[in-house]
């Protein structure tokens, strides 16, 4: 007479004190053992804090991304089984919210990220795993979106709407131009409004680059969305 199949082993329980996301501060020896940078954002408008080169330019890239509203780096602390884990990021997109694992060729320890994507499908909150080389791929485009953040932060009292609307009147004469034919090369003090407005209407979706390519420079192209 056959055996009978054991029965699988139950999921771990999963418990988190709340879905609210909030960064999760970094202890000191986390600090020492990794990669550990700090910037501050907008999506997440804060002093944005990343284990790893992979978590920093994936920032870049939500930030560069326009269907993506805003982000939490460290977002929740799970408590699955006897382990405690806390995923990468929380995104909210336009269309949906997801959290976020990255990983070495998305390799993580399903016995981790399979409950808790199961707990967070109850709330509609999608689970995804990226793998740290996708990331990594798109280095060029993920830092130029973060010169660009950190540029903006910087500027972040500096008024440009009237800049805005002569650049956009510019580009709907002259569709296409270079970054070097709106911020002056010999001084950009001087055309630091110019080179905001610009940076604005880029982050905003007004304006489009080819951010994946090259470094951002004065022969960066800049045409209309």
């Amino acid at each position: 007479m056959p055996k009978p199949k054991p029965k699988p082993k139950p999921r771990p329980a999963v418990r988190v004190d709340t879905l609210e996301p909030r960064q999760r501060a970094t202890r000191q020896s986390m600090r020492i053992a990794t990669e550990f940078s700090v910037q501050w954002m907008l999506k997440h408008p804060y002093r944005s804090e990343f284990h790893c080169r992979a978590e920093h330019l994936y920032a870049g890239l939500l930030e560069g991304d326009p269907d993506v509203l805003s982000y939490v780096p460290q977002p929740f602390t799970f408590q699955v089984g006897r382990a405690r884990y806390t995923p990468d990021f929380f995104v909210q997109a336009k269309d949906r919210s997801f959290v976020v694992e990255l990983k070495p060729e998305g390799n993580a320890d399903t016995r981790l990220t399979e409950p808790t994507a199961q707990y967070l499908k109850r709330y509609d909150i999608d689970f995804k795993v990226v793998a740290n080389e996708s990331v990594t791929e798109r280095a060029i485009e993920a830092e130029n979106w973060l010169e660009i953040v950190r540029s903006l932060h910087v500027h972040r009292e500096l008024p440009t709407e009237r800049e805005e609307h002569r650049l956009l009147e510019t580009f709907y004469n002259e569709p296409e131009c270079v970054l070097g034919d709106v911020i002056n090369p010999g001084d950009r003090r001087a055309s630091s409004d110019r080179e905001m407005a610009l940076f604005r209407l880029l982050y905003r979706g007004l304006l489009r680059a080819e951010l994946s390519k090259h470094p951002l420079d004065f022969n960066t192209k800049v045409c209309l969305s």
